[in-house]
């Protein structure tokens, strides 16, 4: 087994029972990275791109190279890029993808095939698509065919339809004919390696039969070709996006997700006729308990919204508030949420995301928004951004808040917007360039397009000025020169490692904001890069700025426990110490609170079950008494009961169960932050009281837990564990 280790990016061979062995040399660090490989069985060697940060002071190069147990050898190099080397049965044929700046792989690529001579050299070339100055196109994903006596290479490519479409290339007519056409999408962008959205089923038919995902109207399906029958059919799966397929002679494994359903692996075994599923069945699960908590999922409505162009929709998942225990009120319309997705090149596909089922159990509508310029609907409509990034997507996520409250689906006067990189940039832009939206959070979003581009990595050195336009455009597009033009509460999240949008735009659109006297916030995240990738323990994350005096605020925040899920389904109401108030977020926190007020003296409605985005800024905020008619100072009294709410007893099992009730318990009696380890510890029953004693005893101090020091330690001791938390980390995007 080949692998590539992360840190040190060295290619190796792992031996499972000894361990992995480097077959690339030491060149003192992550400077030659490898990805991508095949096995040259013929040679005996490695075949894989490397990507070379030798010089120092120059773009990485990126070459093809043969790796046996010495210096790799470079069989291919010259153009900006190259992915996916792919070696036929025989070993004789290598293919493989290149493109050039200043394009993106999507907009424009080569296929190219290289015969190996006996020297493991390629010695002829011969280009199979693109390079022709007639045919706009993009080809991905070569794959050699092992049937029939004639060589045939499969791959994907966008000409002529404007849709990604499976074809083959035949060695001896040196043509290329599609296998089956489509307006649907049969693979997606090239942003990282690895990328398989079809293979071939190994049969005994002479002509090769290829099980297929193809993306058509916000939805994957699985597709068999069975070229022998010129056929195609779509074989029905509860999946609903499928990201990647490998066939195991007449076994398929399929990577998908569906509204109910977290990232899996299944396994499929079609019937004779490869038309319908004889068993489906999910060998591995993001979340394995996620039945439990069906009944509080909100499922996606696919709607289609006009934009401001006439004669152009464009698409967005539209997720109303649900929670089995609350009823809204006929005559109030719940807040919403819109995303705008990060890319700007990527797409919203509505499978299963517990940070959207956070909101929408609280009384949120929610929608995520496939603004023009995203993927999944062919060419045309991701390259409506082209040279208008900070424009159409900005256009598209305000006309969908529109298209809602015209179709009385939301309250039209609370209106907020969040996204990540690209989508924090449409979320800022909106902000400064509209007035549609009430209140905004960003995640390492872009504020400064001219910065951003000058200092792009060489993967994406041209694309900002390929979406934004020239320098003017990008300056008059970017946030961080219309400080001016904000008027609402913003939140900003930054990690200190970030070398994509780096932390000093946020830094300077926070002190612009701040000098204005907007209610603005910034927290940063020690060790973290772009994405929030590393945060998968308890971690400890930093709110830093001045308050109006210009003291110097560094009030540490709260620890975030591991189970992310517990988090996002917000069975934790995760306070922090009782510290001095960081004024900017309180300031947020109040603002953003009024749009989701919890009314007195009436039945909770849909936007009662939360506090607003003031809700999720609890997770980030230090604990402090709440601001009502308890007296902060009375530490010892015990909370006034309004509800007839029952407090849950608890004896060790379902403990998140117990933290759901113990939250909303805490929430209709309004019980102080300094009380609740009391309140809840006098009920406890058998291990869980033997546990509680221990805890204290252990604890050598005079001051009592937090609650939240409580419930992480609760769920250190009952809580359930996940087999994957990273899958549910990357749901918080």
């Amino acid at each position: 087994m080949m692998i590539t280790q992360d840190k040190e990016k060295k290619g190796g061979k792992d031996n499972l029972d000894s361990g992995p062995v480097p077959i690339t040399p030491d060149y003192g660090g992550p400077v030659v990275r490898y990805a991508d490989g095949v096995f040259d069985g013929r040679f005996n060697r490695y075949i894989a791109v490397r990507e070379d940060h030798r010089e120092f002071d120059a773009k990485p190069t990126t070459e093809i190279v043969s790796i046996a147990l010495n210096e790799p050898k470079v069989l291919i190099s010259g153009n900006d890029f190259l992915a996916f080397p792919r070696m036929d049965m025989k070993g004789e044929c290598l293919a493989w993808i290149e493109w050039s700046h200043p394009n993106m792989h999507w907009d424009k690529a080569e296929l190219w095939v290289g015969y190996i001579s006996e020297s493991g050299d390629i010695d002829k070339r011969v280009l199979v698509a693109g390079g022709c100055p007639t045919i706009v196109e993009s080809p991905t994903e070569p794959l050699w065919s092992s049937k029939g006596r004639i060589r045939e290479l499969f791959f994907i490519t966008d000409r002529n339809t404007g849709f990604w479409n499976i074809h083959k290339w035949t060695e001896d007519k040196n043509e290329v004919l599609a296998i089956h056409s489509l307006n649907a999408e049969f693979t997606r962008p090239f942003w990282v390696f690895g990328n398989r959205c079809y293979d071939i089923i190994e049969r005994k038919e002479e002509s090769a039969i290829i099980a297929c995902s193809y993306r058509q109207h916000g939805k994957s399906y699985l597709g068999v070709i069975n070229q022998a029958k010129n056929s195609f059919c779509s074989v029905d799966i509860p999946f609903t996006y499928i990201s990647n397929i490998l066939a195991s002679g007449q076994i398929l494994y399929i990577e998908g997700a569906s509204s109910v359903l977290p990232t899996s692996l299944a396994k499929v075994i079609l019937d004779d006729h490869m038309s319908d599923v004889v068993e489906f069945s999910i060998m591995w699960s993001s979340s394995s308990d996620i039945d439990k908590y069906i009944s509080y999922f909100s499922l996606p409505e696919l709607i289609e919204f006009p934009t401001d162009v006439a004669g152009q929709n464009a698409y967005a998942y539209f997720y109303p508030p649900c929670n089995p225990e609350y009823n809204g009120s006929q005559e109030e319309k719940p807040p919403l949420l819109l995303e705008s997705h990060g890319g700007p090149t990527g797409e919203a596909y509505g499978t299963l995301s517990l940070s959207i089922q956070y909101w929408t159990s609280r009384g949120w509508a929610f929608v995520d928004v496939n603004y023009g310029g995203s993927t999944g609907y062919g060419r045309a409509y991701r390259e409506r951004l082209l040279g208008k990034w900070g424009i159409v997507d900005i256009n598209d996520c305000c006309s969908c808040a529109k298209y809602l409250v015209d179709e009385g689906k939301v309250d039209g006067k609370r209106l907020c917007i969040t996204g990540c990189s690209a989508g924090g940039y449409t979320t800022l832009a909106s902000l400064a360039f509209r007035d549609t939206f009430r209140a905004g959070a960003s995640l390492f979003g872009i504020a400064d397009l001219k910065s951003l581009s000058d200092s792009m990595h060489k993967f994406e050195s041209h694309y900002i000025i390929n979406l934004g336009g020239n320098e003017i455009a990008l300056n008059e597009r970017s946030p961080i020169n219309f400080v001016d033009r904000f008027s609402c509460p913003i939140i900003l999240f930054q990690g200190l490692e970030d070398t994509v949008v780096q932390p000093e735009q946020a830094r300077k659109i926070y002190h612009a904001l701040k000098e204005r006297g907007l209610p603005v916030a910034l927290v940063e995240y020690e060790g973290e890069s772009h994405g929030f990738r590393k945060v998968l323990g308890i971690i400890m994350v930093r709110s830093k700025g001045q308050d109006k005096s210009g003291e110097e605020m560094d009030d540490k925040l709260t620890q975030i426990q591991d189970q992310l899920q517990q988090l996002m389904e917000g069975m934790l109401n995760m306070n922090a110490k009782n510290q001095q108030t960081d004024k900017e977020l309180l300031e947020i926190r109040e603002a953003l609170g009024s749009m989701a007020q919890k009314g007195k003296g009436r039945e909770p409605n849909r936007a009662e079950s939360t506090n607003g985005m003031a809700g999720s800024m609890e997770l980030q905020q230090e604990e402090r008494p709440k601001e009502s008619h308890h007296n902060s100072n009375s530490h010892g009294n015990y909370f006034t009961k309004y509800s007839r709410l029952e407090f849950p007893r608890f004896s060790g099992q379902d403990l998140r169960t117990w933290l759901y009730k113990v939250d909303q318990f805490f929430s209709m009696d309004e019980v102080p932050f300094e009380q609740r380890v009391k309140v809840a510890s006098i009920h406890f029953d058998g291990e869980a009281i033997a546990w509680h004693g221990a805890y204290m005893r252990c604890r050598n101090s005079v001051v009592d837990p937090t609650w939240t020091e409580y419930v992480i330690s609760l769920n250190e001791r009952f809580g359930d564990g996940f087999e994957d938390p990273m899958e549910a980390l990357m749901n918080l995007r």
